[in-house]
This record gives C-alpha cells, sequence and structure tokens, in this order.
C-alpha cells in the first residue's frame, strides 16, 4: 500500500506496477494500471489520489467517492482477478470512510497518513506478527 501511495504521488507508473503485482495482480497491463489508479484515486480523501498534499493546519472532511467508473472500465480491459488481499485492503478503505463520513471527521489526512508510515518498517511488522502468532500458539504465517 505504501509503495502504490508512493507512485501514485510521485506519478511514477513503473513503481505502480510493481505496486500492483506486489498485491497479487498477474502482469498488469498498462490499461489495467491507469483503471486500477482511477479506481484508487476515487476511494480516498478528496477523490485526489492518496492524501498528496500538506494543506498545512487546514482539516478536510472526507467526499463520498463514485465508483460507478471502475467497474465498466475494468470489463473494458477484459476484466481482472482481484488478489484477495486487494479485496481485504478495499473492504477496509470503505469501511472506515463510511465511519470517517458518518462521523463528519475532519482531519489533515495527509499529515495523519505520513505519521502512520514514516517509520514503518517490514521486518519489524513481520516480527511483531510472528511474536503475536507464537504467543497464542498459532501457526507462522508465510
Amino acid at each position: 500500500m505504501i509503495d502504490l501511495y508512493n507512485a501514485l504521488r510521485t506519478d511514477n507508473r513503473e513503481q505502480a506496477v510493481e505496486a500492483y503485482r506486489t498485491w497479487g495482480f498477474v502482469n498488469p497491463s498498462n490499461e489495467l494500471v491507469d483503471v486500477l489508479n482511477i479506481w484508487r484515486a476515487s476511494s480516498t480523501p478528496d477523490h485526489g489520489g492518496p492524501p498528496a498534499q500538506d494543506r498545512g493546519d487546514q482539516r478536510r472532511a472526507l467526499r463520498p467517492g463514485d465508483g460507478g467508473q471502475s467497474p465498466c472500465e475494468l470489463r473494458r480491459v477484459g476484466g481482472v482477478e482481484i488478489p484477495r488481499e486487494f479485496v481485504f485492503m478495499d473492504r477496509a478503505a470503505v469501511g472506515l470512510g463510511s465511519v470517517f463520513l458518518h462521523l463528519k471527521a475532519e482531519l489533515n489526512w495527509y499529515q495523519m497518513f505520513q505519521g502512520l508510515i514514516r517509520d514503518f518498517d517490514v521486518d519489524a511488522l513481520t516480527a511483531r506478527q510472528s511474536a503475536a502468532l507464537a504467543a497464542q500458539g498459532l501457526p507462522q504465517a508465510e
């Protein structure tokens, strides 16, 4: 997710393609990446893609998105098998977005997101997850 965020923020197509591959999309074509980027932008604050602009102390509310364009575009490019990790992230984003809309939450989304990803380390996350699973006697994820 962080790689896709950075790819969209910097308009780096190669990084976006690699981020979609990492998520499990098989050989994402340029057209598919374009459609997925449209979908991603429509499901984020202000519909301008990820919260890529720091507007200082300005706080903004979320606006409901118009996701109607993406399914038509996906059919146009021949459809796609959506990886379950992507479905999970989409459902989580929609769920959280609806809560924020209902609460009329106003935040500086850029600053909030930067705070969440600032010190992200995949190895540290893996170690924490492994320790949590081991503490419960559960098998390690592969």
